[in-house]
C-alpha cells in the first residue's frame, strides 16, 4: 500500500495542478482576454472619434468621414459615428460646391455662380462668407448690365442715356471696366457740350448747361484742347454777359473782345452784337465824363465790329471828336 500510495500521490497532485491550469486558460479565455480586448477597443474607438472631430472641425472632411467609417466598422450601430458621417459627407459635398461657386466667380460666370451659392445658403444658412458672395455677385450682374446698355447707347450716339448708365454703374462698382467706362465718359460729356452749345445760340442757361458738361470732361481729361477751349470761349461769354448786365463795359469789353477774337460767330453771333453795345455803351460813358478823345476811340473800335448794325456809330464819333476842338 505505501509503494502504491507513492505512485498515487504525485498522480493527484499532478492531476491537480493541470486542472488549475485548464481552470486558469479557460478563465484568460472566457473572462481576462475578451475584457482586455474591450477595453484596448475602448480606448481606440475614443482615439479615432478625437481624430474625426479634430478633422470635422479643422475642415479635413475626407480625413473625418474616414475616421467615422472606421468607427462604424468596429461599433456598426454607433449613433455618433452615423451622425458624424453624415455630416461630414454634408460639408464635404457642400465644401465642393463652394469651391465650384469660387471657379465661376473668377472666370466672371456670374449666372452660374449666383445658382451654386443660392444652393449653398437654402441648404446651409451662414455657410461661410456665402451671403456676401451672393451680395457681391448680384452687383457683378448689374453692373455688367449696365455696361452692355451704356455701350450700346454709347455707339448709337445716345450720349445722354450713354452717360446715366455709366454713371450709375460706377456708383455700384467704381472700378469696373474704369478705362473703358471713363473714355466713354469724356467723349460723351464733349459730344454732349457740343450739342447744347450748338443749339443754345445766345440762350446764356443752354450756353451754362454746355459749360458743365465741358467741365465734367475736363475732369476726366484735364488737358483735352478741345474740351479746354469750348470752356474757356464759354466762361468769356457768360462772365461778359454778367458784366454788361451790371454795366461793367470796360470788364465786359474786355471780356467779350477776348472771344471775338478767337470766335466772331460765337454764340451765334451774339458775341459781335454784345461786344458792340459795351464798347459803344463805353464810349457813352466816357463822353459822358469829357474824356472825349478816349470816347472816339471806343466808338472807333466800336465801328469795326463786324456784322452787327453800325448804323448812328459814325455821328456819334463826329460828336465826340467835335468835342475836342
Amino acid at each position: 500500500l505505501p509503494r502504491i500510495l507513492r505512485f498515487i500521490i504525485p498522480a493527484v497532485v499532478i492531476l491537480g495542478l493541470l486542472g488549475l491550469v485548464l481552470v486558469g486558460l479557460l478563465a484568460l479565455q472566457l473572462w481576462i482576454l475578451p475584457k482586455a480586448t474591450a477595453q484596448r477597443q475602448t480606448g481606440q474607438i475614443s482615439q479615432i472619434r478625437q481624430d474625426a472631430q479634430a478633422a470635422l472641425s479643422s475642415g479635413d472632411y475626407d480625413r473625418a468621414i474616414l475616421a467615422y467609417t472606421e468607427i462604424l466598422e468596429l461599433l456598426p450601430d454607433d449613433v455618433e459615428g452615423k451622425s458624424g458621417l453624415e455630416q461630414a459627407s454634408q460639408l464635404r459635398a457642400t465644401a465642393s460646391l463652394y469651391s465650384d461657386a469660387i471657379v465661376q466667380m473668377e472666370a466672371h460666370h456670374w449666372e452660374d455662380a449666383l445658382s451654386l451659392l443660392l444652393h449653398i445658403q437654402s441648404e446651409h444658412p451662414g455657410y461661410r462668407d456665402v451671403a456676401e458672395r451672393i451680395i457681391f455677385v448680384k452687383e457683378q450682374q448689374e453692373v455688367s448690365t449696365r455696361f452692355r446698355e451704356a455701350e450700346a447707347a454709347f455707339e448709337q450716339g445716345h450720349y445722354e442715356l450713354a452717360v446715366q448708365e455709366y454713371e450709375a454703374l460706377q456708383s455700384i462698382d467704381h472700378d469696373f471696366q474704369r478705362d473703358s467706362v471713363q473714355d466713354h465718359l469724356f467723349f460723351s460729356y464733349l459730344q454732349m457740350g457740343l450739342a447744347k452749345e450748338a443749339a443754345a445760340g445766345d440762350d446764356p442757361e443752354q450756353l451754362g448747361a454746355a459749360l458743365i458738361d465741358f467741365e465734367k470732361a475736363l475732369a476726366i481729361r484735364p488737358n483735352d484742347s478741345q474740351a479746354k477751349g469750348e470752356s474757356q470761349l464759354l466762361e468769356l461769354y457768360i462772365a461778359g454777359l454778367v458784366e454788361l448786365g451790371a454795366g461793367n463795359w470796360s470788364q465786359a469789353e474786355s471780356d467779350l473782345a477776348t472771344l471775338y477774337e478767337a470766335r466772331p460767330s460765337f454764340a451765334a453771333g451774339a458775341t459781335a452784337q454784345h461786344l458792340y453795345v459795351a464798347r459803344v455803351s463805353w464810349g457813352d460813358e466816357l463822353l459822358a465824363d469829357g474824356q472825349y478823345e478816349m470816347a472816339v476811340v471806343k466808338y472807333e473800335e466800336a465801328s469795326i465790329v463786324k456784322g452787327v448794325d453800325t448804323t448812328g456809330i459814325d455821328q456819334k464819333i463826329g460828336g465826340a471828336a467835335a468835342m475836342l476842338v
